[in-house]
């Protein structure tokens, strides 16, 4: 998963089993790309974690194996919050923030049931584990495996994995924590 940071101006690439990102930048006055650095975050090393969030000074993992979402520092990569979910919730596959919101896309369970896929948000990461959160995936067809929401053009995505295996991106607003103008894009 590879993810650019605006604020750092690297791009950050997570290997989803090592517990390893490797930080790259671009080299001044060149089209090239160099590895800067490769940073670890030990207690996810043999953990499956498909993808991670930067926010502001934190990087969120939602990790499989250990049914919890894992925050760290992004300037040391030390853990400063461990957010745990049920475990039908498990398979997480990202957690992002729109507006007052934690977005999570759920593909299957801590036994990848792929019955277990939904969408859910919550107004904090705690909240997860706490069985604070709102089922949203019926906006978004209803079954199959959500995958990821990305941001672009003023608009967000979302692509979910149909049970026929077809895949279809939902387009959407948000508008005062309120989802709006959703399109079904499949084909």
């Amino acid at each position: 998963y590879i993810e650019y940071d605006v604020t750092t101006g690297r791009f950050y690439v997570w290997s989803s089993m090592t517990g390893e990102m490797y930080i790259f930048r671009r080299k001044a006055n060149s089209l090239e790309v160099v590895l800067e650095k490769i940073q670890r975050v030990s207690e996810l090393y043999g953990k499956y974690v498909r993808s991670f969030t930067i926010e502001g000074n934190m990087i969120h993992f939602p990790c499989v194996h250990a049914s919890m979402i894992v925050t760290v520092n992004k300037n040391n990569f030390r853990v400063i919050a461990r957010n745990p979910v049920p475990l039908s919730m498990a398979g997480m596959v990202q957690v992002t923030r729109i507006q007052n919101y934690y977005y999570l896309t759920v593909s299957t369970d801590i036994n990848f049931d792929q019955k277990a896929a939904t969408i859910v948000r919550a107004r904090s990461l705690a909240d997860f584990g706490k069985g604070n959160y709102e089922n949203i995936n019926k906006l978004f067809g209803g079954d199959g495996a959500p995958y990821y929401i990305e941001a672009f053009d003023g608009s967000y995505y979302a692509t979910v994995l149909r049970v026929n295996g077809k895949p279809c991106v939902y387009k959407f607003d948000v508008q005062n924590d309120t989802l709006t103008n959703i399109q079904e894009m499949c084909r």
